[in-house]
């Protein structure tokens, strides 16, 4: 393990394996770096949280509670991962997104801008998480692949004001500005019937979201 630069290392922190920390990174509490994982810039690891594997930790970014990044996953910028959230695969969270609580990111999915993932949410795959998404759970997240003029995947998730945003390739907006741009760039062809059969129906799946919480709060009591 090296540690240089300006950085440091304090506590009850551990730095082992090939783990590297450098310029103003801190690493203290009783967090751990190992592995092949790197934390640099002015990032922050610290509590009881964990960065291994090929993971990378920078800018402005902090990592802490019992939170673990590993794998190839990446956050930075000034994003920030706590709670028991786990951050792994080839995912990347950064921007000013947070991920919290009992949340998983992994996959290759991205999550940025001023994203929020919490609660027991999971977002993987190829989905795109961005703006001012707010995902608390799985109900808050859908992810429709292969369809489409290049057979893409776009995400639709939940925002802090309870609309409804889409990301589908280079366009990033609401689902009325989607089924927009769908008219205006595929006219009245079959594959705009098909975006736009999706997008009625993801309205409807988000509509939905809390009959479907409590058909799940009702099946767990029967359960029980």
């Amino acid at each position: 393990a090296q540690v240089y630069g300006n950085a440091q290392v304090y506590g009850y922190a551990r730095v082992f394996g090939d783990a590297q920390v450098c310029g103003y990174a801190q690493v203290y509490g009783n967090a751990q770096v190992y592995g092949y994982a790197r934390v640099f810039g002015d990032a922050q690891v610290c509590g009881y949280a964990q960065v291994y594997g090929n993971a990378q930790v920078y800018g402005y970014a902090r990592v802490f509670g019992d939170a673990q990044v590993c794998g190839y996953a990446q956050v930075y910028g000034n994003a920030q991962v706590y709670g028991y959230a786990r951050v792994f695969g080839d995912s990347a969270v950064y921007g000013n997104a947070i991920v919290s609580e009992n949340a998983g990111v992994f996959g290759d999915a991205r999550v940025f801008g001023k994203a929020r993932v919490f609660g027991d949410a999971e977002v993987c795959g190829d989905a795109t998480i961005c703006n001012n998404a707010y995902i608390s759970s799985n109900d808050d997240i859908a992810l429709v692949q292969y369809f489409g003029s290049m057979n893409r995947t776009t995400t639709f998730f939940r925002t802090k004001d309870n609309s409804i945003s889409v990301v589908c390739g280079c366009f990033s907006g609401t689902l009325d500005e989607f089924k927009s741009k769908v008219k205006e760039t595929h006219g009245d062809s079959y594959l705009a019937e098909e975006y736009l059969d999706i997008a009625n129906l993801m309205e409807k799946r988000f509509k939905n979201r809390e009959k479907r919480k409590s058909i799940t709060i009702e099946n767990g009591q029967n359960r029980k």
